[in-house]
């Protein structure tokens, strides 16, 4: 039982206790649904509160839309009453109040750790405005503590108290997003957003040839792998991948069955995907297996975006998005044109007259030039990984999206270190709450290609036209880029020679 439920079930069985409601008149918004007024009312008056016999005799209104202009009457939210209970005693009702709809963060008492107190400061003020309130000790209402190192007398008590400890980024996300979000990834005693010791790093997409990273470690021991119906790769491929399993001390299953703890597909909300959930498996890509195997420790599969299987579909809207990549190498570069088909949105790698979006990583970049010259939509490439995280396509003026630094190294080395959230994810596993997803109508342009520029034909009265895309966005670029390259290195051996 959680400690929200001790602490209710206590309010309600202790007859000792002076009831917290016990000078509230309240009257209830008619437009409320008549179980949630039910279940109010009950609340209300089994914690000694009275209901108005008129209009003009209440003290307290409850509305989810709506507050009174009326001296001394408070308007508050449900979940004002339903906190009280919980804490077993009322809240200031300024931060409940029905006609603040961005009051995200009500009900949320904040202690916060390891952060400069310049910082709390600035924090407190928008937390306050998103009807959150920090306290400055350890007191009797706080619902969440906030530090970076979990230790200390403070840390401690929270934990025997099963008063969760979070981690900053926590609240830096609700902020962000401007909601209030699940803790379970960011909650001590192992949250799996952040880790520094060991880092969500990101590894070459899985073939036989990157399975040679792969460490000889018991990284898996224990293990029981099952490889979901939606996962095709080639014998060999998955050959070797067994190997490095067992190797790495794990088995791997052919049925899905109980002793089954890890479920690997290829795309989430699957028939597989949503039953391995409701079992509690641990459901991940082929990339989490790979990139795990190469690391050489576990971390959780929403630790990085595509180390947790794909949706079915992309992004409804960014099918009209054409984007280009300049500044970023190797894996990241990788990474993030993979996940730009994820998102349903065209990959573009000649930045043409039909380019939209430019992710750039560097100032220095030729394409970063052209596209301001242009007027295209610059951004780095933690618009594309938050837009994918949250599903939608987010406002790209943001100046956390609008960062371009000087150096190409520099957003290169953050690539992947945004993490999927649970409760977003969670949507996905049941059928009633599935986000609308739509099959990109340019999905046959990119979707088969690899880095190598081979692809797979499914339809074979487009493998001309797949082909010769192929030819013009990936083989001709690197041709290009290739004799630029040795042009210039004959050159600079032509002056040398002269001097």
């Amino acid at each position: 039982m959680s400690r929200h439920e001790l602490k209710l079930g206590r309010r309600l069985n202790d007859k000792k206790s002076v009831p917290i409601f016990r000078n509230v008149v309240y009257s209830i918004d008619s437009s409320l649904e008549s179980t949630t007024r039910t279940r109010l009312i009950n609340l209300l008056e089994s914690n000694g509160a009275v209901s108005a016999d008129n209009e003009n005799t209440f003290n307290l209104y409850v509305s989810l839309e709506k507050s009174l202009d009326q001296p001394n009457v408070h308007s508050v939210t449900p979940l004002w009453i339903e906190t009280a209970i919980i804490n077993g005693f009322v809240h200031e009702t300024q931060y409940y109040s029905p006609s603040k709809p961005n009051q995200f963060l009500s009900g949320v008492v904040l202690f916060i750790l390891d952060i400069s107190q310049a910082d709390v400061q600035r924090l407190t003020e928008e937390i306050r405005e998103r009807g959150g309130q920090v306290r400055n000790d350890l007191t009797e209402d706080i619902t969440h503590l906030i530090c970076i190192n979990p230790r200390g007398a403070e840390y401690q008590h929270c934990i025997d108290h099963c008063i969760p400890v979070v981690l900053p980024q926590w609240l830096d996300d609700c902020l962000r997003f401007g909601e209030k979000i699940d803790i379970t990834s960011y909650r001590f005693p192992t949250p799996t957003v952040y880790n520094p010791t060991s880092p969500a790093t990101i590894h070459p997409y899985p073939n036989q040839d990157h399975l040679k990273d792969a460490t000889d470690c018991t990284v898996l021991a224990n293990q029981v792998i099952y490889f979901g119906t939606d996962i095709h790769v080639k014998d060999n491929f998955k050959s070797r991948l067994i190997q490095c399993i067992k190797r790495a001390g794990g088995t791997v299953s052919t049925d899905y069955d109980t002793p089954v703890t890890i479920v690997i597909l290829k795309h989430r909300s699957t028939e597989e995907g949503i039953q391995a959930f409701k079992d509690n498996k641990t459901i991940a890509s082929l990339w989490w297996l790979t990139n795990t195997l190469a690391r050489g420790y576990v971390l959780s599969p929403l630790s990085t975006l595509l180390d947790y299987p794909a949706p079915q579909g992309g992004i409804p809207g960014m099918d009209c998005l054409h984007i280009s990549i300049t500044g970023y190498r190797d894996v990241p570069r990788d990474f993030l044109r993979r996940l730009i088909i994820h998102t349903g949105a065209v990959f573009n790698p000649l930045m043409d007259q039909q380019t939209t979006h430019l992710i750039c990583g560097s100032k220095k970049s030729d394409k970063y030039k052209e596209a301001l010259n242009k007027g295209m939509t610059i951004v780095n490439h933690i618009w594309l990984e938050e837009c994918y995280q949250q599903w939608k396509i987010l406002d790209c003026d943001h100046k956390r999206y609008r960062y371009i630094p000087e150096k190409s190294n520099v957003l290169n080395q953050t690539v992947g270190r945004t993490h999927l959230l649970h409760d977003k994810v969670k949507l996905w596993m049941n059928p009633q709450t599935v986000p609308d997803y739509s099959r990109s109508k340019h999905v046959y342009e990119i979707i088969n290609v690899d880095e190598k520029g081979s692809i797979d034909i499914v339809n074979p009265r487009k493998a001309a036209v797949k082909a010769i895309r192929v030819l013009s966005n990936i083989v001709m670029p690197d041709m290009n880029a290739y004799e630029k390259e040795v042009k210039s290195s004959n050159w600079l051996s032509h002056k040398k020679q002269k001097t």
